[in-house]
């Protein structure tokens, strides 16, 4: 009745209008909406399951991110969207930081997804109590790799017993990969691995960094194929390791690190998704080898579709550089720094980023497993309270996406695993 009170006062059928122009509306409109439009009729499911409309929505979506919460056997995955209503606390110039950890005020309510990972060794369950919901059991603790164009490359196991799994958690899909091969040939797991995107191949590569003969190499899985290939690294030296985990690592095709060199000049090393090479990225150019040697932390990762450093300089000045023009080392520029002696009780060794909001405004996230975002324009630290997340907690940066994980692999033989997703 309603669809044709509706035809009758446009004087038209909605979805008689052309399709690129029907996917431009819908493309444009709140992520909730469209899940909701995907439940009115088939018509417009169809419409939505559309490749076109799956890559304009994936053109125009906004940064949320996904926090991982992990148990003993289990694993739950949320979605936070970015905006006010998720922050409470604040923490300004010259207060203490101990009001971040004011839970009083009201607690933001999450949208949320759960994703559960398969396991061999335990049967399948589907409980649902509440506000988490728990798909399958697990043996091991999950890591975040990290996110690309809507896909979420996983990590479970242990050193000699490493899975990786790749999931669109919008779509309730996901993809165990094979095992890669270092665990047999006896190499060392250096604690790194990176998801991105190769634009010329346009394919999606998992690469994870390995110590074997006192030689650092990169094992690379090309989603869509059977096998891992080994990358020799013919270009650096082995104090090119990392010295671990980056957030929000990949940035111009090309995955970032930082090195246990001394030299500034291999501060920061890159591997190119589509070369598999290995090559340095130069630091901004007052990063000699003894300004180096003054800083107590550092980090590198993406500030939207720019390269960006983090660093704290003798544990009292925190600044954050961004790279304009990727591989020009000149374009290197002072975002904002941090003056640590204005924030009683800032420990930064306890912090790290995990990447940035669309505004500038930077997360951290504590050892405790608390998140933090900080505002360069207001100079205010703020408390990320998630209502119904009680453990520590991983996060990174994530693009919500209707792309499926089957245009992704474009393998044969693969059988993709399907888990419902959460509400």
């Amino acid at each position: 009745m309603e669809d044709q009170q509706l035809e009758l006062s446009l004087g038209f059928r909605i979805l008689d209008l052309p399709d690129k122009i029907i996917f431009d509306v819908l493309a444009s409109l709140p992520f909730q909406s469209i899940l909701r439009c995907r439940c009115v009729c088939k018509a417009f499911r169809s419409l939505l399951t559309d490749p076109y409309f799956a890559q304009l929505y994936l053109s125009r979506a906004p940064t949320s991110f996904v926090l991982c919460q992990s148990f003993n056997f289990s694993a739950c995955l949320y979605c936070m969207d970015l905006d006010a209503s998720c922050f409470t606390a604040s923490l300004s110039s010259s207060s203490c930081l101990g009001r971040l950890h004011d839970h009083s005020s009201p607690t933001a309510s999450l949208p949320r997804t759960t994703v559960g990972l398969p396991n061999h060794h335990r049967q399948q369950r589907a409980l649902d109590n509440g506000d988490l919901k728990k798909l399958i059991q697990l043996n091991h603790k999950v890591e975040l790799v990290n996110s690309c164009n809507g896909f979420l490359c996983l990590y479970s196991g242990s050193p000699t017993l490493p899975k990786y799994f790749v999931c669109n958690p919008i779509l309730g899909e996901l993809e165990t990969l094979p095992p890669p091969p270092s665990p047999k040939s006896g190499g060392q797991y250096l604690g790194y691995s990176g998801f991105g995107f190769c634009p010329k191949a346009k394919r999606y590569r998992i690469v994870r960094f390995v110590l074997q003969s006192n030689k650092m190499v990169a094992e690379v899985y090309t989603l869509g194929k059977q096998s891992w290939r080994i990358i020799e690294n013919t270009a650096s030296n082995s104090n090119s390791k990392p010295r671990g985990p980056s957030f929000d690592p990949f940035v111009h095709g090309a995955l970032h690190w930082i090195t246990d060199s001394s030299r500034s000049s291999e501060l920061i090393y890159s591997f190119d998704m589509d070369s598999k090479k290995f090559q340095p990225v130069l630091p901004p150019s007052h990063l000699g080898n003894d300004y180096v040697k003054k800083i107590s932390w550092i980090n590198v990762g993406a500030l939207g579709s720019s390269l960006s450093l983090c660093y704290a300089f003798e544990g009292a000045v925190f600044e954050v550089w961004v790279m304009n023009d990727y591989g020009v080392r000149d374009s290197w520029t002072k975002r904002f720094a941090i003056d640590v002696s204005s924030y009683c009780g800032l420990r930064l060794e306890n912090y790290r980023p995990i990447g940035f909001m669309s505004n500038g405004d930077m997360w951290l996230a504590c050892n405790s497993g608390s998140l933090v975002s900080y505002s360069p324009r207001k100079r205010s630290f703020k408390d990320i309270n998630m209502h119904g997340i009680r453990s520590k907690i991983e996060a990174v940066p994530h693009i919500r996406s209707f792309v499926s994980l089957r245009d992704a692999f474009r393998g044969k033989g693969l059988e993709f695993r399907n888990i419902k997703p959460g509400e």
